[in-house]
C-alpha cells in the first residue's frame, strides 16, 4: 500500500464514521406544531361528523357553532414504532358559540386548555391521532 492510499483510506474512514453516526442516531421525523394541531383538529372534526345528526342537533340546541384547536404546543415527542410519536402537548381549544346559547347559558363558550399526551401515526396524507392517552380527554379518541 503506497502512502497515498493510506491516506485516501484514513480520510474515508474518518469521514464515514460520523455520516453513519449521525445517520443512525435520526430515527423517524417527529411532528411539529403545525402538523399536531391539524391532526388534533382533524380527530375533533371527525369526532363531531361521526356523532351525526344527534350531534349536530345537540351542538345547534347548545349553540355551539364551531369547536378548533385555537393553539398547540409541543412539549416532546417520542419515536413508538417505525412511523409512529407519542406526543405530549399544551392544547388549547376553543368552543365559539352563540351569546345566547345553552353553551354560553352554562359557561361552555370560550376557551379550555390543558396538558395531553397523544399517539400519532404518520401516513401518506399526513400525522393522524391513533389514540388517546389521557382517560377522559376532551380531545382526541378520549376513551
Amino acid at each position: 500500500m503506497t502512502s497515498l492510499e493510506g491516506k485516501k483510506a484514513g480520510w474515508v474512514g474518518r469521514t464515514a464514521l460520523p455520516v453513519v453516526a449521525l445517520l443512525v442516531g435520526c430515527g423517524p421525523a417527529m411532528p411539529g406544531d403545525e402538523e399536531l394541531r391539524q391532526a388534533m383538529q382533524t380527530a375533533i372534526d371527525e369526532q363531531l361528523a361521526a356523532t351525526g345528526k344527534m350531534g349536530a342537533l345537540a351542538m345547534d340546541l347548545a349553540g355551539i357553532q364551531k369547536i378548533r384547536v385555537s393553539h398547540l404546543e409541543k412539549v416532546s415527542c417520542k419515536p413508538d414504532g417505525e412511523k409512529a410519536a407519542i406526543c405530549d402537548m399544551v392544547i388549547e381549544v376553543s368552543i365559539d358559540g352563540e351569546d345566547k346559547g345553552l353553551a354560553a347559558v352554562f359557561g361552555l363558550n370560550g376557551t379550555r386548555k390543558g396538558v395531553e399526551t397523544h399517539r400519532l401515526v404518520k401516513t401518506q396524507a399526513g400525522w393522524i391521532v391513533s389514540d388517546s392517552l389521557n382517560p377522559g380527554a376532551a380531545v382526541g379518541n378520549a376513551r
